[in-house]
């Protein structure tokens, strides 16, 4: 039976914490309340299966965060955050999130989908996502402990410090079919795909541009398997 989950709409944010059953749910969050009633921190409103056609503006941190071994089953699915705070899709605290697919996520501060603090996506898929921090952005990142098994046909543009980041992935990671477009001001370091330390990653079809300043793929410490990517306008293709 799929997870049943909690939804907290706070600070124009849905939030995501396996606690109670209740109906599938969808909606526009512009405040800590709708038409539906008040949003009390803690509780909110309840969700089980998909999270789709959500739309979220300016939350002050994340636009949806899956969070407390939640097991989101369902897809995340063609829902909209645009100018988050901080990251615009996070997964973290040991969640975990099936299919997060066909989301647009606009003008993150930080990162666009992050699985964190071991937590688990099984498909990153078909995201359009951007990013507006040259220094320290990212557009995917699967920090360390935790794994985003297969990230494909995503658009990532923006200013960003690395299109999609994999740090310390102990299990097999697929990045294929992505369009990762940097678009960061002269002589700002950025990278198309990183990742090291990482027991399995197979890194193939993607097109990387606009790196001015770093390599289209850089792998140190990983055992990776690239071939037929398209890398252009960067300062090099390939770094092991």
């Amino acid at each position: 039976a799929a997870a049943l989950l909690c939804l907290m709409a706070l600070a124009a944010t849905i939030l995501l914490a396996g606690c109670r059953q209740g109906p599938a749910y969808e909606m526009t969050i512009t405040s800590p309340s709708d038409e539906n009633g008040p949003v009390t921190p803690g509780h909110g409103f309840f969700v089980s299966g998909d999270i789709k056609g959500n739309t979220v503006t300016s939350p002050k941190e994340h636009g949806i965060f899956v969070n407390n071994k939640s097991n989101a089953k369902g897809s995340i699915i063609s829902n909209k955050v645009s100018k988050p705070g901080v990251n615009g899709i996070f997964v973290a605290n040991s969640a975990k999130a099936n299919i997060i697919k066909k989301n647009t996520v606009t003008g993150a501060k930080l990162y666009g989908v992050i699985a964190g603090n071991k937590s688990k996506i099984n498909k990153l898929q078909n995201n359009t996502i951007s990013v507006n921090q040259a220094k320290k952005g990212m557009g995917v990142i699967s920090n360390t402990g935790c794994v985003i098994s297969n990230i494909s046909g995503n658009k990532i543009t923006g200013k960003y410090t690395v299109g999609i980041r994999i740090i310390a992935a102990k299990k097999k990671i697929t990045v294929t079919k992505n369009t990762i477009t940097a678009g960061n001001p002269s002589g700002v370091w950025s990278r198309g795909i990183s990742a090291n330390n990482c027991s399995s990653l197979v890194i193939t079809k993607n097109k990387i541009t606009g790196n001015k300043t770093g390599p289209g793929i850089y792998v140190p410490s990983c055992k990776a398997k690239i071939s037929g990517n398209k890398i252009s306008k960067s300062t090099s293709k390939i770094s092991r």
